[in-house]
């Protein structure tokens, strides 16, 4: 019986920890600021997330997978505190402009 309790109060103490959603997009923003350097549009594709990062973000095709992976582990994080979001996505491409990959629609 003890041991319901005390997982009790760790749920409860976990879903009163979660990251709030702007403080998930900075880290994200400041992930993906860091992986989206380009010299020609070639270098630069287009990297899913997922509500509330976004539906994607154009990085440098080196750095997909570790931007998705990182996008996953953070609307995990969101998502185990209770929270949840849902929004529809436009089609996008991936080009470089000044040396960074940017998202325009198609």
């Amino acid at each position: 019986m003890r041991s319901l309790v005390y997982l009790g109060w760790v749920l409860l103490l976990a879903g009163a920890c979660a990251p709030l959603e702007d403080e998930i997009q900075e880290e994200f923003d400041a992930y993906v600021a860091e992986r989206n350097s380009c010299a020609v549009t070639d270098d630069c594709v287009i990297a899913i997330a997922d509500c509330p990062l976004g539906c994607a973000v154009a990085v440098n095709r080196v750095h997909q997978a570790d931007v998705e992976s990182k996008a996953h582990e953070l609307v995990a994080d969101y998502d185990r505190g209770g929270q949840t979001c849902e929004y529809r996505c436009a089609p996008t491409v991936a080009v470089c402009t000044e040396g960074r990959c940017e998202e325009q629609p198609l």
